[in-house]
């Protein structure tokens, strides 16, 4: 019996350790402010905070500064799914994350950027997530 409930705790503590797990990485070569934290060029892992919540972290692998970030709807991908990528809203001001596609979901996240004033230039820029399957160069 003992050993029963030593394998149902070791189980749990288990699930709970995957649902914090890096999902992803991502190569950002430049600096970032995500929900007005600035952050800088680097390697980040990609990490799903909640499962049922949209609500994801950004940690760089070198500082392990980190944020979260919660998603303001889902997106759905179009039947040609866009690659896992971080999509930035880049101003004068700065880049900022605007969309997150990670591997292997059927969904996107979209996060909420200041609006353009009068006269603001915007480009987004995207850049490639990888699974942890496919970082060994990292």
């Amino acid at each position: 019996m003992k050993r029963t409930w030593m394998t149902m705790i070791f189980a749990v503590a288990m699930t709970a350790a995957s649902a914090f797990a890096a999902n992803a990485t991502v190569k950002v070569p430049f600096d970032f402010s995500v929900n007005g934290m600035s952050m800088a060029a680097g390697s980040y892992e990609v990490t799903r905070v909640n499962g049922y919540n949209y609500v994801l972290q950004l940690r760089n692998r070198a500082t392990q500064k980190a944020a979260i970030i919660a998603a303001r709807h889902a997106l759905d991908r179009p039947a040609a799914k866009p690659p896992a990528q971080l999509v930035f809203s880049c101003r004068a001001a700065g880049c900022a994350i605007q969309q997150v596609f990670l591997p292997g979901e059927s969904v996107g996240h979209s996060f909420p950027t200041a609006p353009l004033k009068p006269g603001d230039k915007e480009r987004r820029v995207a850049i490639a997530i990888h699974s942890l399957d496919e970082r060994s160069g990292f």
